[in-house]
């Protein structure tokens, strides 16, 4: 049993309980330990737990595992049903003990909402449902335990101190250990706890542990009533938790060394995946995920070492695809096709995709859509752009290239952006000739190259062409100097001004 003692009002909640388990035992209660977990803090809930322990223990660890967003109160609910359900058809006599008396869950949840106090409730003997209790202006005291009738006609609870001594007054069997006290506001949660000093003597239930062994049950051990290993006579193993430093896994154990594969070796804290179908994984969280290949059609990973990547999807099966590959030390843009490969197997075992959208999970069992493999088709490839590195080691430069260019003279109509060591160089070959038309940043000047075709500068107040040998330098007024292809000058202006005077154009 447990006792719990809540304060409720608009702006604070105080919630407590007390730490010790108990057991009925022929009519009378037994202490077994006084440190079981009755109340706890799950990110902004203090939640306090009465009914059976094993039944709590799957509820609360499970809820503790879901995210923030996911701890929600229906989702309490709804692991309460579950866990209870799961404790009915593994534990049918035990689970017929519990009624209106002895419950099997009992839930208070505190919390703030809309900057409110407010505390749910969630009892198997009301069908799971949840029943909200809203803080008002005036305090509320809410009880739960045993005692509660007697706690609520002879104390006031002022403090702490007062709510800590009516713990000592019923302390007992069914209530002790610990004082768990939680006071929460809208802005923070605050914990105090004191050791619950017994006022009489406590009887303990010291028959802890229980073992059985015969052709029915195997290899049973019961505490306090309940079952914690069991081991049946076809050689299954039921366990609440396994601990072990040289846990290895192996497909068969009892066979000759040449059939037992390693599956799993905790010692040497290795898995071997490739020995292993994971099917159904959620989430996958890691600081480093690394293999040879990645395909997926949709998905995250947060850091990924590979030595190829490519974002081809089946589109490129039906016609040409735009995707981009990444291998070694190049990141290519492509327009492609894709050929179908071989019908991929895992662990020897040919594998199907689930549905004829023929993405998302596959299986071992035989549908109408076989996986393949499908590899870009080399001679239906267009490179349309492309970034890397030349050279090796510290001294590796970067590039990078667009254009799959036109099959003409060297790089004709391919545009390169090349860092070198001292500069970085822009260039384009023109179509079918590949004559240069750069720019050259290096670091003794700029250098602009237009081979065998016109260079223009143009600004908002003059422009510079070059053309077939002649240069022209003009301004918006329509001022011109010329250098022809012969050598001749050309002026066309108003005047030229010297130092020791002016001449005039007619």
């Amino acid at each position: 049993m447990s006792q719990c003692i809540a304060r409720l009002h608009q702006d604070f909640i105080k919630i407590s309980s007390d730490s010790r388990s108990s057991v009925l035992k022929n009519g009378e209660y037994f202490a077994m330990n006084d440190d079981a977990k009755k109340i706890e803090q799950v990110g902004d809930k203090v939640i306090f737990l009465s009914g059976s322990y094993w039944v709590l223990l799957g509820i609360i660890d499970q809820f503790k595992s879901l995210n923030f967003e996911e701890q929600t109160i229906s989702n309490l609910r709804d692991l309460s049903i579950n866990e209870a359900e799961r404790f009915k058809s593994e534990y049918p006599k035990e689970f017929a003990g519990y009624n209106e008396k002895a419950r099997l869950v009992e839930l208070l949840i505190a919390t703030f909402e809309n900057e409110k106090g407010i505390i749910y409730n969630i009892s198997s003997t009301n069908n799971f449902e949840i029943t909200l209790i809203k803080g008002k202006k005036f305090v509320s005291t809410i009880y739960l335990g045993p005692y509660s009738d007697y706690i609520d006609s002879h104390f006031k609870f002022n403090n702490f101190d007062t709510v800590h001594y009516a713990y000592e007054s019923v302390a007992s069997e069914q209530v002790g250990g610990w004082h768990e006290h939680y006071e929460l506001t809208k802005d923070k949660i605050e914990h105090r706890r004191k050791k619950i000093k017994d006022t009489k003597v406590v009887k303990y239930y010291d028959e802890k542990l229980h073992a059985h062994l015969n052709a029915t049950d195997g290899i049973k051990i019961t505490s306090h009533g309940e079952p914690v290993f069991y081991v049946d006579t076809d050689g299954i193993l039921r366990t609440n938790d396994l601990v072990g430093k040289r846990l290895r896994i192996t497909t068969d154990p009892f066979g000759e060394s040449d059939d037992d594969v390693l599956l799993l070796d905790a010692e040497s804290r290795k898995l071997y995946l490739n020995r292993w179908d994971i099917v159904g994984a959620g989430a996958v969280d890691a600081k480093l995920i690394s293999a040879n290949m990645i395909s997926a059609e949709l998905g995250y990973i947060s850091d990924i070492v590979a030595k190829s990547l490519s974002t081809m999807t089946r589109a490129a099966i039906a016609g040409w695809s735009n995707f981009i590959e990444i291998k070694d030390k190049t990141v290519q843009w492509i327009t492609g096709h894709v050929t179908q490969g071989e019908h991929i197997s895992v662990n020897g075992k040919p594998m199907y995709w689930v549905e004829s959208s023929e993405t998302g999970l596959m299986t071992d069992e035989v549908t109408r859509w076989p996986v393949y493999k499908y590899l870009s088709d080399d001679s239906n490839k267009k490179v349309k752009m492309e970034a890397g590195f030349k050279g090796e080691g510290a001294a590796a430069t970067p590039y990078w290239q667009m254009g799959e260019g036109d099959n003409g003279i060297g790089n004709s109509a391919i545009y390169l952006m090349d860092k070198y060591n001292g500069g970085l160089k822009q260039r384009y070959g023109s179509s079918n000739y590949d004559k240069e038309r750069s720019i050259d940043l290096a670091d003794d000047g700029i250098f602009i190259n237009s081979e065998n075709g016109k260079t223009v500068v143009s600004t908002k107040d003059f422009t510079v062409t070059s053309e077939n040998g002649s240069i022209k330098i003009g301004n918006t007024t329509g001022a011109l100097f010329e250098i022809t292809s012969d050598n001749v000058f050309n002026l066309k202006g108003a005047k030229i001004n010297f130092d020791a005077g002016e001449y005039s154009f007619k």
